[in-house]
This record gives C-alpha cells, structure tokens and sequence, in this order.
C-alpha cells in the first residue's frame, strides 16, 4: 500500500471510529408525566464544572431529550414553575422514565443502570429514613414545647427526651452509613459508588481509613469519573488533617493586612486553627473561653488564628469586632472566591484543609505536627483542648 493511501485509511478509520464513539455516547431520555399535560420540562447537567440547561414543551403529558454524554451522570429535571426537582442518573442509552406530579418521588426509571443501582440501594435505607424522619417529627414538637414553657421541671424532662432522640436519630444514620459503605464496597464499578462515598465524607462512621480503603477498592474507572475526581481530592484533604500529620503550609493576608504563613510559627510556636463563621452559634460562644486560653497561654507560646468561612466579608468583620478578638490573626478563606474557584491558589487554605463541620479545632505543635482536632463545641473538649495546651506549653 502507498503511504498516500496508507494515509487515507488512517483517516477514514478514524473517522469510522470517532462516529461510532460518538453514537455510543448518545442518550434519549423519554419521560410521561401523570398529573400535568402541557408545560415546560428543564434538564439539567454538570458534566464537569459549568451546568448545562435544555428546556423542552411538554405534550399530552409526553416529553424527550437527546443528547451526548461521556459516562454515567448526576441530573436533574424540573418540571414547570414547582420547585421540587427529581434527581436522575443518565447515561448513554435509551431510557424511559414516569412522573406522577402527585409524588415526584415515587417516579419510575428504566434504561439507566446506575439509576436502578440507586433504587436498589434507596429500597433498603428506605425504612430507616422513614424511622429517622419520624424521630425528628417527633423532636421538633419537643423543641417547640421547650420553647413555649416556663414550667422548669417539664423543660428538664423534656431535655431529657429531646437528647434520647438525637442520640436514636444518629444510631440510624450510623446504620444507614454502614449499609452504604457495604453496598459501594459490593458495586465497585458502579458509578452511583463514587456518588455516595463522596458524600460520606462526614460521616461519624466513616472514619478516613474506612473511606481510603472503600475507595481503593473501586474500579479505576470510577475513581476517574466526575464525583471519583471530587473523592480524591476529599481523600488528600482529610488526610492533611489527621493527629500525626504535619499540618499544611498556607499563605493569607489577615484583617490587620499581615501576610502571614503557618510556617513563620514552626519551631517557636503552638498555633490553633479555629475554623468558624458569624453566623454559627457554638464557634461564637466558645470564644469566652478561648480567650481566656488566650490570655493564660499567649506569654508561653500560643498564637491562635482564626479561619472564617462566610461568604460575606462585612458579617465577618463585624462579627470579629463583636467578639473582641482582633488581637488575634483573622483570615478569611473566601477572600479568593470572588473571581471563582480559579482565583483559588496552591498555598490558600482551602485547597489543603478539610473542615466539613464548624466549629472545627486543630491544634499544631512547636514542629508543626497536628497535636489534636476537635470537632463541634462541648465543655468536654474545652477541658480536653485545656489539658494539651498545658501539656505543650507548662
């Protein structure tokens, strides 16, 4: 064969094949909704960072969708003016799905595989869901008969019974968790696996090991997908913020306009990330009596920086007022995020810490190694935070 028509075969091989690719990306989403004719249906897609929207005319109940897709995907379809919205699975096939208007949520899907994975999955938590949310029925009445009684004795009881709940409500969670994780560890080449482990990522059940190795364990093209990428970068986080490690350098510029950096601290400091916002009630009123830690252990060593994660600057400075602690070094992690996740840079906090709850606590030592992270605000932990600074610094 001459290379010129050698050439030519290439390319039209290429192009047979690129064509072939791109019909087994195609899917058909064909959907009946029960309860509503005419009207508009709105999907929605976020096959990477920007969401996509197509908008269809519904009717005799009837609509479809067309499109291309890369791999299994999260989507959303928002029917008319309700505000309710139906979660989906789509992938690269012929899928039919029905809507009954009247309970959004009891819609039928076939033709998607993960879809029906999430149905499997959603049967059996179901019946623990509906005891949880029983539970929290039944805790908000408490709470609101705490809240309009002035009978003592009723309120203490009422505590009593209102904290046995919480403590019920999170056994279920626990057990909807382990449950989960089984499942994922059982499908790991499911698609719907990197969806849910990554939102297990504060769970109280899912410690960091149980995440890592549930998520080793998954199939190499699930750990590439969209929500497997997420994962990873989760996995780095939490990882960076376990007892033991060496806590990651960051650059800031705090509310005095000092730059500073973990770093400058090494060797002659003992710092303590306080991770908090204005709005959040305990990281406001655990300040008291951090600043009394402040005081007693400032002259022997002690810096505290104070990371806030409001989106807006003026609540924040005017909360650090309120507070009284401008003596200390103020960063605020969503000063990059005004220009969007692409002003975010390597050295900021966000990218290397993991705090998925406030208020959140590490303690770093003289050699820059996390000492101790607590998590939520309690007498318990202050006297726990109190026992390690004396350790480090008596």
């Amino acid at each position: 064969m001459k290379p010129i028509q050698a050439l030519s075969f290439i390319i039209c091989c290429s192009i047979c094949l690129s064509c072939s690719n791109q019909r087994n990306q195609r899917f058909v989403l064909r959907g009946e909704i029960t309860g509503m004719d005419t009207g508009t249906v709105i999907l929605r897609m976020v096959p990477e960072n920007l969401a996509l929207y197509d908008t269809t005319t519904l009717r005799n109940g009837r609509f479809s969708f067309k499109g291309v897709l890369n791999g299994p995907l999260l989507s959303t379809l928002k029917l008319g003016d309700r505000k309710e919205q139906l979660e989906v699975f789509l992938e690269p096939a012929k899928m039919r799905i029905k809507i009954d208007t009247v309970d959004l949520k009891s819609f039928r899907m076939t033709g998607s595989k993960t879809q029906k994975e999430a149905f499997q999955l959603e049967q059996i938590i179901q019946p623990y869901e509906k005891s949880r949310h029983t539970l929290h029925l039944e805790r908000m009445q408490i709470y609101d008969s705490i809240k309009n009684s002035v009978d003592e004795s009723l309120v203490s009881q009422w505590n009593k019974e209102y904290d046995s709940l919480i403590c019920l409500m999170d056994s279920i969670k626990i057990l909807i968790d382990s449950i989960t994780v089984e499942f994922i560890q059982q499908h790991p080449k499911s698609f719907l696996s990197s969806y849910r482990i990554f939102f297990l990522t504060g769970s109280e059940y899912c410690s960091y090991s149980v995440l890592k190795s549930t998520f080793d364990r998954l199939d190499s093209s699930v750990k590439t997908s969209k929500f497997g990428k997420l994962m990873q970068e989760e996995l780095r986080k939490i990882g960076n913020t376990q007892v033991g490690a060496y806590a990651p350098d960051f650059k800031a510029t705090d509310l005095m306009n000092r730059t500073i950096s973990l770093s400058q601290f090494k060797g002659n400091k003992v710092v303590l990330l306080d991770f908090w916002a204005s709005w959040c009630i305990p990281c406001r009123e655990n300040y008291p009596h951090l600043k009394l830690l402040y005081d007693k252990f400032n002259p022997k060593g002690l810096e505290i920086i104070c990371i806030s994660v409001d989106y807006d600057k003026n609540s924040w400075i005017k909360a650090v007022s309120e507070e009284q602690i401008e003596d200390w070094f103020n960063i605020w992690v969503a000063q990059n995020f005004s220009g969007g996740p692409s002003q975010i840079t390597e050295n900021d906090v966000y990218p290397n810490y993991y705090y998925n709850i406030i208020p959140q606590t590490i303690l770093i030592n003289r050699d820059g190694i996390i000492e101790a992270i607590w998590i939520g605000a309690s007498q318990e932990q202050n006297d726990s935070l109190d026992k390690h600074l004396s350790k480090l610094l008596n």
